[in-house]
Formats: C-alpha cells, structure tokens, sequence
C-alpha cells in the first residue's frame, strides 16, 4: 500500500505529458514502488531474492526502453503490460507464426478470393469496426499458439454475423487436433482451418478449455459450437481487398512484431515499418478507419487498448500485412448441436 502512496503522490506533482515509465525512468522509488504493483497486478512470485533481482533488472530494462519510445514524437503511448519482467527467450513464446519452411512444407490449398465489391477505399474514407462482436481479448499466455487463436477470432466474428450472439470457440481444440503445426512451437492457421473444415467441428472454449500446452485431441467429447460450415478460405488480393473484405467480416492476418516497443504498446497508431519480410504473430483483423487498420491480439486486455493495436494505412501493405491476409466464406448454418 506504501509503494501505490508513493506512485500516486508522485503522479499529483507530474506534468500530463509525463507517464508512469518515464517517471519510473527517472526516479528509483517510483521504479520500486511500479514493480511491487506490477507483481501484485500480474500475480507474479520469484523463487527467490536471486530471481527477484533478476526481475527487476528485466524490469528496468523494459521501463527504461518504453520511456525512450515515449520521447518519439509520433503519438504512440507505451507502459507497463506483462512483458515487463520477461527473459527475452519468455518472451518470445508469446509469438509463434510457422516459419516460411514449414508453410512451403505444408502444401496449402489456398486460393485467390473472388473480385471483392467495389467501394471508395482511398485514405480517408470509409471505416468499419467489429470490435462489438466479441468478448474481452484472450490471453495465449507463454504459449506460440497465436495462429489458433486468429483462427477462433476470425470464426467468432463470424458467427456473431451469423447469430448476432457471442462466442467463445476452443482454442484447445485447434491446438490438440489440427495437423502439422508445431502447436506451442509455432503453427500456422490454415492447418487449423483445414481441420475445422474437414470435421465441421468446433468446441466452445468453457467446454473445450485452453491450457497452453497441447493434449490429445478429444473433439469427440464436446459437442460441435461452431454456428456454420466454412465454405472456402481466401488470399486476400491488397489494402483495398482487405478493406473491402472487412465489410462482410473480420480476416486473418500475420505480421513481424519482432520490435521490442510493441510489448509495451498501451495507445496510438502504430506507424513503425521497420519490418521483416517473414511475419512471426498472427492476428485478427477487426476493422479499419481513415488512415489506420484495427487489429485484435491474443494477449490480453492489459495490453494495448484492450487487446488492440492500431497499425498506420499510410503505407501499402504495411509490414506486409496485406501479403499474409486470409479470409472465409461461410456454408450452411445450424444451432449448436451435439457431434455423432
């Protein structure tokens, strides 16, 4: 309670300008008093003392490099989230996009969509937001499991089209039945569509339960939630493609997240194109206004506004986002009914 005193009395003489990291940046007793609230805020307990410094020496760190994306100049606001106390090898669990070799190795049946409706999509008209269609963002956890978890936000948006009900669907499921992804190693989500759409099959996640690490598949146990068949998976064509796309439903995309500063993201658009060829995070794309595309991440309210990140539309194809997009067409739809 004395450190949370420290924190608030210090912010009461801080200009607005100024968040907690780069008064954490300056100021030891705030960085002290911004840790213990952290562990308190993510449940975090060391073994030991030797570990215990070890965090907070990772915590430092992080702050130290948040501050300094903070003096940028480009409207981008960075904080504390849960990488905070993070190895740099934990935190890249929280990745996990196939590598280029495995998705030449997979064989993908994937086609070109079909010509999308034509729309005004130049910069500054238009948006589309389908935030409204889901619960609270998922949180993977130190699982590479992002590419199920696309794979559920893309299917969740749809079936809130189709219903006008939420849905949880199982990432488990994905992560224990679908075919050569490495599950928690990495993956890649046309495996998991490729399943779903073979068994038309799909377990809710209060039935099916995550639990970031892959079992034997038990898809027979729960019954089927998915409110529809999926009658094709699409490469989406460009920037206006995506948009277009984006007015029926949510799509599925991949970029490279490899820049330190996007762990501490809080708000803003993100307008860094500092970027790999070959993306390594998967993630939902939820919607788009006049110069940014809106995207759903898995991991967690905590980070980012709520779960999202905002990504500039001033350059085509963006960390070549455009390039990884997918979208589906949907089949025939049912209730929720019980697997034979």
């Amino acid at each position: 309670m004395k450190s949370l005193m420290i924190v608030f009395a210090l912010l009461a003489c801080t200009s607005a300008e100024e968040n907690m990291v780069n008064l954490a940046n300056k100021d030891p007793r705030v960085l002290q008093a911004l840790f213990k609230n952290f562990q308190h805020a993510e449940g975090r307990h060391y073994a030991n003392a030797q570990e215990a410094r070890m965090r907070l020496k990772n915590f430092r760190n992080f702050v130290g490099t948040m501050a300094q994306a903070n003096d940028e100049p480009d409207g981008v606001e960075y904080g504390v989230t849960f990488f905070a106390d993070l190895t740099e090898a934990e935190a890249e669990q929280y990745y996990g996009f196939a590598n280029k070799t495995q998705v030449e190795e997979a064989e993908l049946e994937i086609e070109e969509g079909p010509e999308p409706e034509k729309r005004d999509l130049s910069w500054g008209s238009g948006s589309v937001d389908h935030k409204g269609r889901y619960n609270t963002a998922k949180h993977q956890g130190g699982c590479g499991s992002c590419w199920a978890f696309t794979t559920t936000g893309v299917l969740e948006g749809w079936a809130h089209i189709k219903t006008g009900q939420r849905y949880l669907l199982s990432e488990q499921e994905v992560l224990d039945c679908s075919g050569n992804s490495n599950n928690c190693g990495g993956g890649w989500y046309y495996e998991a569509l490729r399943y779903i759409k073979s068994r038309n099959h799909l377990a809710s996640a209060n039935d099916y339960r995550y639990q970031t690490r892959r079992y034997s598949c038990r898809y027979k146990n729960y019954r089927n939630s998915l409110p529809f068949t999926i009658g094709g998976v699409y490469k989406a064509r460009s920037d206006a493609d995506m948009a277009s796309r984006l007015h029926s439903g949510p799509l599925g995309v991949a970029m490279d997240f490899r820049n330190i500063n996007i762990r501490g993201y809080w708000n803003g658009i993100w307008s860094n194109t500092n970027c790999r060829n070959w993306p390594n995070h998967a993630i939902t794309l939820t919607g788009y206004a006049s110069n940014y595309w809106e995207i759903r991440n898995s991991w967690g309210s905590g980070w980012g506004n709520r779960g999202y990140l905002k990504i500039t539309r001033s350059v085509q194809n963006v960390c070549n986002i455009a390039s990884n997009a997918w979208f589906i067409t949907t089949g025939s739809s049912w209730g929720e009914r019980e697997v034979e």
